[in-house]
Order: C-alpha cells, then sequence, then structure tokens
C-alpha cells in the first residue's frame, strides 16, 4: 500500500492509537499481563519468547485488531503461533516461490492468516455495534465503520481489510514480545535495575493503590526509562528499506530515483551524539536507564525504534505502555531464572536461538 492508499489507511485507524484511546486499554492490558504471569507460575517453566509472544498476541488481537475474547482460544493461539513462524522465517528469504523453499511456506503460512482474518471480519461486522462518543475502538471497528455503506470505496474491499489486520498484527505482537523477552533477559542481568522498578512499584502502591491504573503508570519514572533502554539497546527493527520515488541529494550523494535503500536503525541509535559525553557508567555501550532521567537523556537525540516520518509505527505508545504494564505486573510479585549465556540472534528481530526457557515463581 503507497501514496495516497497509505496515508488514507493510516488516517482511518490512528484514532485507535492516540494517547487518549491507549489508556482506555490499560485495564484489559493489565488483566492479560497478571493473568499469563500467574499462568507462568502455575507451570513453574516456561519457554520466555513463546509466554511473552502468546501474551502481546492476544493484546494484539483483542484491543489492537478488535476481535473479541470469543475468537479467541488456544488451538487458534497454537495453530497462528505455527504460521506466524512459518511466515516468520521466510518472509525475507529467497523469493523462490517453489515447495522446498523458505518462502514458499511463508506465503502458504500467509494465505492461511489470511483467510482465518476473513472469516473473523465477516463474523465481526455482524457482531459490530457502534461505540459510545468519545470511546476508544480498535482499528479494524474503524476501518468497518468508515467504510460502512461504501461498496465502492477501495478501503472496504475484503482484501484490504485483511491485509491491514495481517500487518497490524505482524506489527503489532512479534517485535513487543521480543522486546519483552530481552527484557527478561536483562532485568536478570541487571538485578540493580531490577530492585529499582521494584522500589519503585512499592512507592506507587503506597501513593496509589494496588490497581495498575493511568494514575498509577503516570507514575513510573524508571519503569518508562527502563523500557527506552532496552529499545535503545536492543533495537527491534534493526533495518528498514526505501525506494528512491524520485532523484535527490543526501550527505553529497546523488540518489537516483528508484534506488533501494536501507537505513541501519541500530547504528542510528548506537551513535546517539548524547551518549558520548557521559559518564563511563552512562557510555552508549552500557545498560543503565538512568540515562534517560539526565538532562542529556531528556534532550532530542536519534532515539527512532519505531521510525520516523510518514512510516513511523503507529502503535508506538500502545507499545510502550503494554511493555511497562508487563513490566511492572512483574516487579510486583514474580521472579525468574534465565540462561544468560544463551545466545542471541539478530535476524529477523533479535531473540535467544532457543527461546529462553526459564524458571518463573512468585515472589
Amino acid at each position: 500500500m503507497h501514496g495516497q492508499q497509505h496515508l488514507q489507511a493510516r488516517k482511518m485507524v490512528a484514532p485507535s492509537f492516540a494517547p487518549k484511546a491507549a489508556l482506555a486499554y490499560i485495564p484489559r492490558t493489565v488483566e492479560l499481563a497478571e493473568s499469563f504471569c500467574a499462568e507462568w507460575a502455575d507451570a513453574r517453566t516456561v519457554q520466555g519468547f513463546d509466554g511473552m509472544k502468546n501474551f502481546t498476541f492476544q493484546v494484539a488481537t483483542e484491543l489492537v485488531v478488535g476481535f473479541p475474547k470469543s475468537f479467541i482460544n488456544k488451538e487458534m493461539l497454537a495453530r497462528q503461533k505455527q504460521l506466524w513462524g512459518d511466515w516468520l522465517d521466510g518472509f525475507l528469504a529467497l523469493p523462490i516461490n517453489l515447495p522446498g523453499f523458505a518462502f514458499h511456506k511463508a506465503m502458504l503460512a500467509r494465505k492461511a492468516l489470511l483467510a482465518e482474518y476473513k472469516a473473523n471480519i465477516i463474523r465481526l461486522k455482524d457482531q459490530t455495534t457502534k461505540a459510545a462518543e468519545g470511546a476508544a475502538k480498535p482499528a479494524m471497528q474503524c476501518f468497518v465503520e468508515l467504510t460502512e455503506g461504501k461498496p465502492d470505496d477501495y478501503m472496504s474491499s475484503m482484501d484490504v481489510l485483511t491485509d491491514v489486520t495481517f500487518n497490524l498484527l505482524f506489527a503489532g505482537h512479534d517485535t513487543t514480545a521480543a522486546t519483552l523477552t530481552l527484557m527478561l533477559r536483562y532485568l536478570k542481568q541487571e538485578p540493580a535495575v531490577l530492585q529499582k522498578l521494584r522500589d519503585e512499584q512499592k512507592q506507587v502502591i503506597a501513593e496509589h493503590g494496588k490497581e495498575i491504573n493511568s494514575t498509577a503508570c503516570a507514575s513510573m519514572p524508571y519503569a518508562d526509562a527502563t523500557v527506552k533502554e532496552i529499545l535503545r539497546i536492543e533495537t527491534i527493527v534493526g533495518e528498514v528499506y526505501r525506494r528512491a520515488l524520485k532523484t535527490f541529494e543526501c550527505a553529497g550523494y546523488t540518489i537516483p530515483k528508484g534506488y533501494k535503500m536501507a537505513l541501519e536503525m541500530f547504528r542510528v541509535v548506537e551513535e546517539d551524539p548524547r551518549w558520548t559525553t557521559m559518564a563511563p557508567e552512562l557510555a552508549a555501550s552500557k545498560f543503565n536507564p538512568d540515562r534517560w532521567l539526565s538532562d542529556e537523556g531528556r534532550k532530542a537525540g536519534s532515539w527512532i525504534p519505531f521510525g520516523s516520518g510518514p512510516r513511523m509505527c503507529l502503535g508506538y505508545v500502545f507499545a510502550m505502555q503494554e511493555i511497562k504494564i508487563m513490566m511492572a505486573v512483574l516487579a510486583r510479585g514474580y521472579d525468574w531464572q534465565v540462561d544468560l549465556t544463551e545466545p542471541i540472534k539478530s535476524f529477523p528481530i533479535p531473540t535467544p536461538i532457543r527461546g529462553m526457557p526459564m524458571t518463573f515463581s512468585r515472589i
């Protein structure tokens, strides 16, 4: 989707990701985070990445796309987990669409996922009722309402609706799950950071009570800093790709029309000039959330893990809120052990190569 069609699609779903809308999703996100953590504690052992994917997939399915809880069950989660795995393993492989090749398997997985989403969208259209004035509406409800009674509108076609659903779920669950998985690892690698998070949550409870609501979330500056630091040191989307729509000049080079370009996001973040003059404990190579609470950290810089410009991730506020809520739930009542020597693969997104097995318990 390009040009005006892309801008129109962004405009249609933008209300679902506005800061005010994100606040309305807090109660259900907290409920899901608490439910999954309790389930992992009962099981005692869990694959960290799989567990976080199940959590973020349900959050994205219910709150981002807007499919109701009745559409979701364990069989559906297991099936879609496998299909998404096939898609991720092959969508950037050599584009050979023949049996036996990873790209072919990825295309079959995408076809199966789109078929499921089409069926769910038809069910959603039958069940959708208009939300109360001013209430937050998931993205697919926005699409359904704005295209209702407009059969000739390109955006009302089932192909567009299913493609938007696919992209929302792709952007809204695997990348966030990877961030949460790495968060578990870094918090055990840096126990002083985890203790500061636990202390902050004790203070939040003392001031605002046990409920994790919008007021409580706004009173977690160290949690905010920790989320930003994880996204800084482990840029989930390492590169973004673009094609030049016209010939232009950049840093003394002429980029011809049609030329393909790659922006190394991780390098932009790594070379943020704010950290070059910091104390050794706040050097760019160090994992230290305190940098974001410093004067330099409060200045504008090159922290762009969600991109920038007209294709910047619309859901960045929601994603950071989701990560912070899970972090708060973990800091309040749980502990875990992971193998800190497990290697991290960087492609297509950074994840532990064995899925990060962990023991998980209540405290």
